[in-house]
């Protein structure tokens, strides 16, 4: 299944760093949602969990990472 650490890893995050894990866990539930829900299944297949996390990184995190990055540049932590 989709993972924290894997989606982490992507997108370049420390491991402990925990300051988004609970964004991250939100966007997991919500792309398993919606994979669920688009194919009308009720459990998503192990071969589908590299969707979700790449659902993940490349439209629901792409703006809050954007944000994320100029707040960091900008030194507010």
């Amino acid at each position: 299944m989709a993972s924290l650490d894997n989606i982490k890893m992507i997108l370049e995050i420390e491991e402990d760093d925990t300051s988004m894990d609970g964004l991250i866990n939100l966007y997991i539930i919500r792309a398993k949602n919606y994979v669920k829900n688009y194919l009308s299944i009720d459990e998503i297949p192990n071969a589908l969990s590299d969707v979700v996390e790449d659902w993940n990184v490349n439209t629901k995190l792409n703006k809050f990472l954007k944000v994320y990055s100029c707040l960091y540049s900008a030194g507010v932590k």
